[in-house]
């Protein structure tokens, strides 16, 4: 027996649809009503742009709002209708709509078409000022800018107009990566707005941070400048004091001997003030794993300890899942880490069994693209044991894919006998 119409939940998108099948629950809608059951049929949907826009007129919510914005960005299609909904979006009161608005256009960029680029492109030179058409064709050039030189002269001139008009929004769409091997003088150029910035508004928060992003590959010691002029302005931001530990890492990836160990505890002394002060949650867990990292390169078995407990309890605490929490990469790295903590103490078994525990969360996005921590893999292969990673890196392929099969890669080198070079998977 069909299911009466008034009975059912109704979906949330009908209010947005002028006409055609909800791509959601792939009922016919007509001005928000639905007319008809047949989901055999496949109406193209026509969207009511008009009153999605008017949304950001009124007060609402900003969950909510991002909520709307999540199902249009999976289910408006066509570039053309989302583009003016985004444009408005940008304007928004509420920080977190204007970004979420530019990420997306970063990610549309990246699969529009060139004949959709190439409408773009000619609509701006009749609105040069649409912040939204920059983000999108800065996304679109960003894979063939290091290949054709018109896309790269293209993606150039988007970049200083973002640059110039809208700084806060030069990161959100997730392409405005610059090279100095690639991009040659415009990189340097870039990089003198953003002194000319701060010269004039020295104490803007966002800026120091968007500022150190964009020297993070190229000039790390400017980045951990700029972040502890931040961090020291608002010590109490776990936000800023996460990027300011993440760079103070990457210095110290790059270096050896005793210079790292120096850079190390510069490092610790600068980020440990503000540990007591963080709040719960799992923010609270990424912070002090990062110091920890720290501490293992300074030498400071005490600090690890310390920062063990603050984790964990005290020493003797019973270590289980379920008082890690199950978000983001947290549970690999605290059993890397404990993993680590176990060979300072000469438990290199207890050590192995962390690191195949570690293995089985590669659940997290970054994980799976980017692949498992290699630290502790490493410690444990200088001291012979190499089978234990062998069997670390089979189980971590069962989650993490590449095009090129680096684990079976790594895994081929370590059975013919010879150290794979880990590189950034050495950095988390």
């Amino acid at each position: 027996m069909t299911e009466s119409l008034s009975k059912r939940p109704r979906c949330d998108l009908h209010d947005y649809i002028r006409a055609g099948t909800c791509p959601r629950c792939k009922e016919a809608v007509v001005d928000g009503v639905v007319r008809a059951t047949d989901q055999s049929r496949n109406v193209p949907t026509l969207w009511n742009v008009s009153r999605i826009i008017a949304l950001f007129d009124q007060d609402h919510d900003q969950e909510e709002v991002i909520g709307l914005l999540l199902s249009l960005s999976l289910h408006v299609v066509n570039i053309r209708d989302l583009l003016p909904i985004l444009r408005k979006a940008l304007k928004s009161p509420l920080q977190d709509v204007r970004w979420f608005a530019a990420t997306d256009l970063g990610s549309r960029g990246l699969s529009i078409s060139q004949e959709e680029a190439d409408r773009v492109e000619n609509e701006l030179k009749q609105a040069p000022d649409d912040l939204a058409g920059h983000l999108l064709l800065i996304a679109y050039h960003a894979p063939r800018a290091s290949l054709v030189e018109s896309s790269r002269i293209a993606r150039h001139g988007h970049i200083r107009w973002v640059m110039e008009k809208e700084p806060e929004f030069f990161f959100r769409g997730g392409c405005n990566y610059l090279d100095p091997s690639i991009d040659g003088d415009v990189y340097f150029e870039i990089a003198q707005r953003w002194l000319a910035h701060l010269d004039s508004n020295p104490n803007d928060l966002q800026l120091l941070q968007n500022a150190a992003k964009y020297f993070y590959f190229h000039n790390i010691n400017l980045c951990i400048e700029l972040l502890t002029r931040a961090y020291r302005s608002r010590p109490n931001d776990p936000d800023i004091l996460d990027d300011l530990i993440d760079a103070h890492w990457r210095a110290i990836f790059g270096l050896t001997g005793e210079s790292r160990v120096q850079a190390a505890r510069h490092a610790l002394s600068e980020v440990e003030g503000s540990l007591q002060g963080l709040s719960s949650g799992w923010k609270r867990w990424l912070i002090l794993l990062g110091v920890a990292n720290i501490a293992f390169e300074a030498e400071d078995l005490n600090k690890v300890r310390t920062l063990t407990t603050m984790m964990l309890g005290p020493p003797g605490s019973t270590v289980s899942a379920k008082s890690i929490p199950n978000v983001l990469e947290i549970p690999h790295k605290v059993y890397l880490f404990l993993g680590r903590l176990a060979l300072r103490g000469g438990q290199i078994d207890l050590a192995k069994d962390y690191l195949l525990r570690a293995s089985a969360y590669l659940r997290d996005s970054f994980l799976q693209t980017g692949g498992p921590s290699m630290i502790l893999a490493k410690e444990l292969l200088a001291l012979g044991e190499r089978e234990a990673v062998i069997e670390y890196l089979r189980r971590c392929s069962t989650s993490w894919e590449t095009t090129d099969h680096r684990a079976e890669q790594w895994i081929y080198i370590l059975e013919q006998g010879g150290t794979p070079d880990f590189g950034n998977n050495l950095l988390w």
